[in-house]
Formats: structure tokens, C-alpha cells, sequence
């Protein structure tokens, strides 16, 4: 896969999710909190308190909001890590250089759905990131999933797709610390790496939305900054 269709993917992903992100961009007092948290990595902000459902909140748009806000920053991240142009030392996510979905020797994560791979398939890292991207579009997209509008009801099965999102979402995670966490470092964002990575773990412990194994990989990490 070369880069540059990476790169329609990514811009191509932006353009469908826009109605999407609409109904379900982040508003109020806990999303400017938010903000401040994310931008100024304030230490006496307990993103702990921010991962809770609010009293007055329905639980099926808190998980919707969440899926939408994780999904648009993790691609925002992946983006610095496939850029191949040469005014970066560290190496970029293509197929050369990650040609598998791994994170480190001890994982690596095969792809399956119902359309295209229906057994588990070992794809590069692009490839696999690329796929989930326009696998999260379609379910996006699809209005009997996501409602565009407030008085149509969420699928009884939407915690379960949400969750499924955010376990894949994860890997990417795992991927872009163990792979190209120097990539991270040399254009400066590791705080704001680390600080989203913080958000969507404290979100998913809290909403127990992955399993104890799907955490592995950055067992370590996860300690030290948690």
C-alpha cells in the first residue's frame, strides 16, 4: 500500500465522518476542561472525574461522543507516524518497515470482519490501520448504528460495537509506543500522546469496555503514567 493512498484514506475518512461528527462533536463545561487538560497537560485536573458519566447524560451518546473524539485524535496521531518526508531521522509506518501489525515481537494483531476478511488475515501495519479506518467509516456512517438525530434510539447491541471499536483502537495505540515511539519524541508530542493515551484508558477502564488482556502490551507504560 503506498503512502500516498494512506494519505486519501486519512483525508477521505475526514470528509464521510463530518456529519457524523456533528451530532456528536464534544460541547460544555467538561469538554472545555477537557481542552485545558489535553493543551496544557495540567497535573491538578483529575481526568479520572472526566471519564464519568454525567447524571444527566444518556450513557448509549456518552459512548457515541467517545468513540467519535478517540477515533478523529488516533488518526491525527497515526498521521505523524506514516509521513515519510525526509525532514524526520526516525522511520515511518510503511509496509517496508512494519510488515505486520505488531507491537514488539510478543504481539501481533491479525484482521477480521464480515466483508472482505472473514478469517483472520496478517496484513502490514499500514494496511491493517488503513482497513480499520474505513471499517470505523462504514459503521459510522451507518444511521441505524449511529443515529443523526436525537429521537431515533441506539441499536441494543451499541455497547458491544463500541466496545469492539475501542479494542481496535487500542492497537494502534500499542503499535505507534512500541514501533515509532521515537517518532513520538522527535516531533515533540509525547506529552500529548501520553496525555490521550491517559484519557482513553481511564475512559474504557471506567465504562469496562476492554479486557484485562487487551491491555498488555503497555502494561509498563500504563503503570508510569496512569
Amino acid at each position: 500500500m503506498a503512502m500516498k493512498k494512506v494519505g486519501n484514506i486519512l483525508n477521505m475518512s475526514s470528509e464521510k465522518t463530518s456529519k457524523v461528527n456533528k451530532r456528536f462533536e464534544r460541547g460544555g463545561d467538561r469538554y472545555s476542561l477537557y481542552k485545558q487538560t489535553d493543551a496544557t497537560l495540567n497535573a491538578n485536573i483529575n481526568m479520572k472525574d472526566l471519564v464519568k458519566l454525567p447524571d444527566d447524560e444518556d450513557i448509549n451518546d456518552f459512548l457515541a461522543t467517545h468513540v467519535v473524539d478517540f477515533y478523529n485524535r488516533a488518526k491525527l496521531v497515526y498521521s505523524t507516524i506514516v509521513d515519510n518526508t525526509q525532514q524526520y531521522q526516525s522511520r515511518s509506518c510503511s509496509e517496508e518497515s512494519c510488515p505486520t501489525m505488531s507491537g514488539g515481537p510478543k504481539y501481533e494483531y491479525l484482521w477480521q470482519d464480515e466483508v472482505r476478511y472473514k478469517k483472520p488475515v496478517s496484513l502490514t501495519a499500514p494496511e491493517y490501520i488503513c482497513t480499520l479506518i474505513e471499517w470505523i467509516d462504514d459503521i459510522l456512517q451507518d444511521e441505524k448504528i449511529f443515529p443523526p438525530v436525537d429521537d431515533v434510539p441506539f441499536p441494543k447491541n451499541f455497547r458491544k460495537i463500541c466496545s469492539k471499536i475501542f479494542r481496535r483502537l487500542y492497537r494502534i495505540f500499542v503499535h505507534i509506543y512500541i514501533e515509532h515511539f521515537d517518532r513520538v519524541k522527535e516531533i515533540g508530542a509525547e506529552a500529548h500522546t501520553n496525555a490521550f493515551y491517559k484519557h482513553f484508558y481511564y475512559f474504557v477502564k471506567e465504562h469496562n469496555l476492554l479486557e484485562d488482556k487487551d491491555f498488555a502490551p503497555l502494561e509498563s507504560l500504563t503503570q508510569r503514567i496512569c
